[in-house]
């Protein structure tokens, strides 16, 4: 591999240089970002909750039924 080639690879390979503020923003965003997901699976969590406490409620109310028809 020539002189050139290799500078030109190093060159493709080489890190970006990003500013700080750009830098900051992206953690920011990042931050926000992992909040609203962190939001959103709790919300999922209390939805099923409320789900699967509706489903017991249910099911119980129909043993109940079946025992005061025997």
């Amino acid at each position: 591999m020539t002189k050139r080639r290799r500078r030109r690879k190093w060159k493709e390979s080489a890190p970006k240089q990003v500013s700080k503020e750009e830098r900051k923003e992206k953690s920011i965003e990042k931050r926000e970002e992992k909040r609203r997901e962190e939001k959103r699976r709790e919300e999922k969590r209390r939805e099923e909750k409320k789900r699967k406490e509706k489903k017991n409620k249910y099911e119980r109310s129909e043993l109940s039924k079946k025992r005061l028809q025997k």
